[in-house]
């Protein structure tokens, strides 16, 4: 397997010994892990033609549990190390159902799969976001990369969605519960990468990217960084706080299609 080289995460590791958090081994270890993985092959990479955000892992595994976000025109990138084992940050990401529970785990006003089975390896998700006036509906499909999970022998554990904006009547529920009080979403993909670090320590990577049109997309590259820590910061509290007693009709699902305990 080629080693994943990163000049800069080696300059900073070469001090080492430093404490990462109770759940986190030092920075010089989790480093020496994510440089044994080929994170290329993500979907951030593979399908959408991001590189990957290696300066963004480096100041993360330094400032353990603290998101850090770039973003490049329409296209953004958070990374976050969490005190979480691996399982758990991966079970708030594929409960779309209870996102927009207590508040907000995630920045949308309303999150439901309305297509497939909730937490299974394809579904179809509609979200929309509104404030001030201003908002978008989307409908995604969500998909589990098992491929990637097994070629990378479980070390990477991906979730990937694209918009189906096209292929739903906006006039059926619960579209229709906002599609003429806000504009669609012209276009939006991405993906969840997340790769364990030691048994509580994960390292969490959010990649986006999203047209929203009109007004609304004026305004988007200013939000986007704003958004992607309060994603990151939202579903860790998530897998903390309700994951723990979330709603067993629907079992969770891992990247190798086999039910999570």
């Amino acid at each position: 397997m080629t080693r994943l080289i990163i000049p800069l995460l080696l300059v900073m590791a070469a001090g080492g010994g430093v404490s990462a958090g109770e759940g986190c081994p030092p920075a010089d270890v989790m480093l020496e892990r994510l440089e044994s993985v080929e994170v290329g092959r993500g979907a951030r990479t593979a399908r959408f033609g991001a590189e990957p955000p290696r300066d963004l892992y480096s100041e993360a595994i330094h400032d353990v549990g603290v998101p850090v976000v770039g973003r490049q025109g329409k296209q953004g990138h958070g990374v976050l190390v969490a005190e979480l084992p691996v399982g758990d940050f991966w079970k708030a990401i594929n409960d779309e159902d209870h996102q927009a529970l207590d508040g907000g785990y995630v920045p949308v006003g309303h999150s439901e799969v309305i297509e497939g089975t909730p937490r299974g390896a394809s579904r179809t998700v509609f979200q929309y976001y509104q404030q001030w006036g201003i908002g978008r509906w989307w409908v995604s499909r969500v998909r589990i990369n098992t491929e990637l999970y097994a070629d990378s022998d479980g070390s990477m554990w991906e979730l990937t969605w694209e918009d189906e904006n096209d292929g739903v009547d906006p006039s059926v529920p619960p579209i229709s519960l906002v599609s003429s009080k806000i504009d669609r979403l012209d276009a939006s993909r991405g993906a969840w990468l997340l790769v364990p670090l030691a048994g509580s320590c994960t390292l969490v990577e959010h990649f986006s990217w999203t047209e929203p049109g009109g007004v609304a997309g004026a305004l988007a590259p200013m939000r986007i960084k704003s958004a992607l820590k309060q994603t990151l910061v939202g579903l860790e509290r998530m897998a903390r706080e309700h994951i723990p007693i979330s709603d067993p009709d629907h079992q969770f699902v891992g990247p190798d299609g086999k039910a999570l305990p």
